[in-house]
């Protein structure tokens, strides 16, 4: 049996670390029953943020399973 997980990625580019509300998580939780909807998925999903300078961890942020900021994409 192969298990299949899909990324839902959210791109946000700021000059501060994101510090999530509940209307964003909203946003976010709508996205990704949009994305299982619209593909018809049967994969896991993983919501993954790509921000400028990360995420601030709270009780809206819970969703994210992975963030990538600038300093993973862009390394010497």
């Amino acid at each position: 049996m192969t298990f299949k997980v899909a990324n839902c990625d959210h791109k946000k580019i700021l000059a501060e670390r994101i510090f999530p509300q509940e209307d964003e998580e909203k946003k976010l939780t709508t996205r990704q029953r949009n994305f299982i909807s619209e593909t018809e998925s049967h994969q896991a999903i993983r919501l993954t943020m790509i921000t400028s300078y990360g995420l601030k961890h709270n009780i809206h942020s819970s969703e994210v399973a992975e963030e990538l900021t600038m300093d993973d994409l862009f390394t010497d």
